[in-house]
């Protein structure tokens, strides 16, 4: 049964026991005040009095074992965390030779050691998750246009770069989420350094970052019953400083 599926019985547990509560609770108070003690209380009202108060004891266990039910059957699958990450920027010089010389931006790690950016992310459920499509959004021409501008040898855009399927992520195991090549040359140090240049007029750094494109990812994939499930996230990008890059990673309800 799908996620969707197990959520709806849920929901028509908590209904019907709503609807029988409701009921039953008309029935013993239809013709007496709720706290009208000065008439005795007869055998009928009596036993209508326990079967309310049975039935409403029998909902709230119904809704104690339906929610335990679904709290275990959410750890029964895959699911997936995106780890914060920061790196440095700089630029470096290519030799090509129709281009000649020219300069692209380059990520480092916390050694200065060349990386390609990315994220951890990580299978926190119980089982396997299979067939994971992996679909990047944001504007790319408005992001070529704006690296174009400080790095005029770059690679065309393209839609194939907003896709990536990958077979299997083995629950309980972390692996690299690398971020989309062109989104994250926006980040250069060419553009960080008009960045600062700005805040020192005025303007802060975050104020010019968020005029740059924003990142979007959302993960599709499906456990071994073919369940399938998705989760979107949202990526935060900072250029705190000059070359240091900051990403936060926001999981979207």
């Amino acid at each position: 049964m799908s996620r969707k599926g197990e959520s709806n019985n849920f929901l028509y547990y908590v209904i019907g026991g709503a609807f029988l509560l409701l009921f039953l609770g008309t029935v013993f108070f239809w013709n007496r005040t709720l706290f009208d003690f000065s008439t005795t209380i007869d055998d009928n009202l009596l036993g209508n009095f326990a079967t309310f108060w049975i039935a409403l004891l029998t909902t709230i266990a119904l809704f104690v074992t339906a929610k335990d039910y679904w709290n275990r059957r959410k750890e029964n699958r895959p699911y997936f965390l995106l780890f914060d990450k920061s790196f440095y920027s700089r630029d470096t010089r290519k030799l090509e030779p129709m281009e000649g010389i020219y300069e692209l931006p380059e990520f480092l790690d916390s050694e200065l050691k060349p990386l390609k950016p990315y994220v951890g992310i990580y299978n926190a459920g119980n089982t396997n998750a299979l067939n994971i499509e992996i679909k990047w959004t944001y504007n790319s021409k408005k992001v070529y246009n704006l690296v174009k501008s400080k790095y005029p040898i770059i690679e065309e855009p393209s839609e194939l770069d907003k896709k990536e399927e990958v077979g299997l992520i083995v629950a309980d195991r972390e692996w690299f989420l690398f971020l989309p090549k062109l989104f994250m040359q926006q980040y250069g140090e060419k553009l960080n350094n008009d960045i600062v240049t700005i805040g020192e007029k005025g303007n802060t750094s975050e104020d010019e970052d968020d005029k740059k494109e924003k990142l979007w990812v959302e993960l599709m994939y499906s456990d071994f019953k073919g369940s399938k499930y998705s989760q979107k996230f949202e990526f935060i990008v900072k250029s705190n400083f000059v070359r240091k890059v900051d990403i936060k990673v926001k999981e979207i309800k």
